[in-house]
């Protein structure tokens, strides 16, 4: 608090802090006066900045009330706020709350905590016949605020009826939706139906919190199709749904085939004596053989007089039926499907020949699939150079089974049959074994540059034994060499070696032979001579009196004693030396170009030539 008693001109001034109670500005202000005695006036001021001015009491004000949803369903609650306009104080602050209709009822007051500028409070609704508003008001002090509230009837949105057919004797579901959920003791939703084709409750109840109900409807046997009427009804609300009732449908149902190996499928077809109905019609389908599978429901379409389903079957150990039903209402039609132990196909070989030592692979194939526990096949071959495991097992649910086959050296050719039996049913294959001998020879890459290298590789067509197997390599030209020989090592197939080239001066094509035995192989590679690749400046444009530099690249390396490149210019504005040279074993070299002042732009040709071959850039000069 601050005040200042101050007399000059024979008037007295008080002045206060902002906030400070009335009763201290007055108890302060007749201090101060009798402490001067002689001030003719007393001027009490209030040095406040908050609204106006005002020498009022300051404290929270209620600034405003909302409501989320301001539309509700009878039965169903909206969330009230109200808002101060500042902090409350130590020990919060109540705000009064009141509703004028019984349809919304609110606490009688809300406490808005300390600190806190806002709470929140639930407005209850009941139940109501017709749309009604209500106020909610909140007081604080002299100061009220107030809020609308719309609070709604329940009614029904919809009735459903599922199926939309069934053949009389059959029973639908009935389904009525309301537009919210249902109040506290549900909702009661009245039936009624003028069809003496079916039977329905009076009423059904949406339980309290829900929005749906259901209920049975119970059909009879007709002779003719009919339509039933179900009508629903709650508060000035209505719906209404039809169900078709169809008489007894005749049919037939046939399977193809009628006889599969286990795995294989069959295919149904039933067949209707007249058009499905409108909305379709279900036919339910079982069999009661694990062995053969099929789909629970076959559904027809509007006007469709047949529709087909697969029957998936399994493997079996011995032959056996399954009694595929279809049933329409309480009309049921069946079909026999034999199911057969499947058996051995085929088995076949891959490679279908090896060099000796070489190892293959072996496949057996079912007609079917296996039955559960899998199928044993028994293996066999017909010379001891090859060799088979004793049996393979084509597991449960599969149809085939893979094997390996190893072969030793042979001195010539010989063919082994391999036989698979399963049961009475036996399957052969053969496997040529060819001695141990060359495949190829290939090289890498097959043109080279003169003085350069390429990589080849020698492949017999098998792997190799116990010590390997030497390869014997011979070049026809001296300007690509090879080693004498080359081993591939045991156990292994393929052997590498380089091939070394020199300068030549025209291309030249070298044929490479690789022999072991009496077998042997050729490959050819072609080596290129040394020449010219490209010329390149930079800079590419430059201002007359200046230089640029060129570079000559060969496309390989240049020879012993090096490779002269002649060099000329199109223009005085640019010059070259004569020529010049590429050092041994290098596969470029630079030179500079001297460029003269011109009077405008100037292009310039540089060429370079070697070996017959030219190459040229451009220079701009200006």
């Amino acid at each position: 608090m601050r005040q200042n008693c101050n007399t000059t001109s024979g008037r007295l001034g008080v002045d206060f802090a902002l906030g400070q109670p009335i009763r201290w500005i007055l108890v302060l202000s007749f201090l101060c006066l009798a402490f001067l005695g002689n001030a003719q006036t007393l001027t009490v001021s209030a040095l406040v900045a908050a609204r106006g001015g005002s020498m009022a009491q300051s404290g929270p004000k209620l600034e405003s009330l909302d409501l989320n949803p301001e539309t509700v369903f009878g039965g169903n609650s909206s969330t009230g706020t109200v808002r101060i306009n500042q902090s409350a104080p130590t020990g919060g602050i109540a705000i009064a709350l009141a509703s004028n209709n019984a349809a919304a009822t609110v606490p009688a007051s809300v406490t808005i905590a300390a600190g806190s500028n806002s709470a929140t409070f639930t407005v209850a609704t009941t139940a109501v016949t017709a749309r009604t508003k209500v106020r909610v008001t909140a007081t604080l002090g002299n100061r009220k605020t107030e809020a609308e509230l719309q609070v709604t009837t329940l009614s029904l949105q919809s009735l459903s009826i599922s199926p939309k057919s069934v053949t009389g004797g059959n029973p639908a579901t009935g389904t009525v939706t309301l537009n919210a959920v249902a109040p506290a003791g549900g909702a009661v939703v009245n039936l009624t139906t003028q069809s003496t084709a079916v039977t329905i409750p009076s009423t059904v109840t949406v339980s309290a919190g829900q929005t749906t109900g259901t209920f049975s409807i119970v059909t009879s046997a007709v002779t003719a199709q009919a339509q039933a009427q179900v009508s629903a009804s709650f508060g000035g609300s209505s719906g209404h749904a039809s169900l078709s009732i169809l008489p007894p449908t005749t049919f037939s149902m046939a399977l193809n085939p009628t006889s599969v190996g286990g795995g294989a499928r069959s295919t149904g077809t039933v067949t209707l004596s007249s058009a499905a109905p409108s909305g379709g019609l279900i036919v339910n389908l079982s069999s009661d053989n694990a062995a053969a599978f099929v789909e629970p429901m076959l559904e027809f379409h509007s006007g469709k007089t047949t529709a087909t389903f697969e029957i998936q079957t399994a493997g079996v150990a011995a032959s056996t039926t399954a009694t595929i039903s279809a049933a329409i209402g309480s009309v049921t039609e069946t079909a026999s499907l034999t199911i057969q132990p499947s058996s051995l196909a085929s088995v076949t070989v891959n490679p279908t020949a090896v060099g000796g030592g070489a190892s293959a692979w072996g496949y057996v194939s079912l007609n079917g699939v296996a039955p559960q526990g899998g199928l044993a096949v028994t293996l066999a071959s017909s010379l001891t150079t090859v060799t088979v495991p004793a049996t393979v097992t084509v597991s449960s649910g599969r149809s085939s089974a893979m094997f390996a086959i190893t072969t030793t050296s042979v001195t010539s050719p010989t063919v082994a049959t391999i036989t698979a039996t399963a049961g009475a049913v036996t399957q052969t294959a053969t496997l040529t074994v060819n001695p141990l001998g060359l495949s190829s020879i290939s090289v890498d890459p097959s043109n080279v540059v003169g003085a350069g290298t390429a990589n080849g590789s020698v492949m017999l067509n098998a792997p190799a034994g116990t010590g390997g197997v030497v390869v014997a390599l011979a070049s026809s030209d001296p300007s690509a060499t090879v080693p004498t020989s080359v081993t591939v090592a045991s156990g292994h197939s393929k052997a590498r070696f380089t091939v070394t080239t020199t300068a030549v001066s025209t291309a030249t094509a070298v044929t490479l032979t690789a022999t072991s035995g009496a077998a042997s192989v050729t490959t050819t590679l072609t080596v290129n001579p040394v020449g010219l690749q490209a010329i390149r400046l930079s800079p590419e444009r430059v201002t007359g009196g200046n230089t640029s530099t060129g570079t000559i690249r060969l496309n390989g390396p240049a020879p012993t004693s090096g490779l002269v490149v002649t060099l000329a210019s199109n223009s005085t504005s640019g010059t070259v030396p004569a020529s010049v040279t590429v050092p041994a074993g290098q596969n470029a070299v630079t030179f500079l170009v001297q460029t003269t002042a011109v009077t405008k732009t100037t292009q310039v040709q540089i060429t370079a030539t070697a070996g017959g071959v030219t190459v040229t850039a451009n220079l701009s000069v200006h």
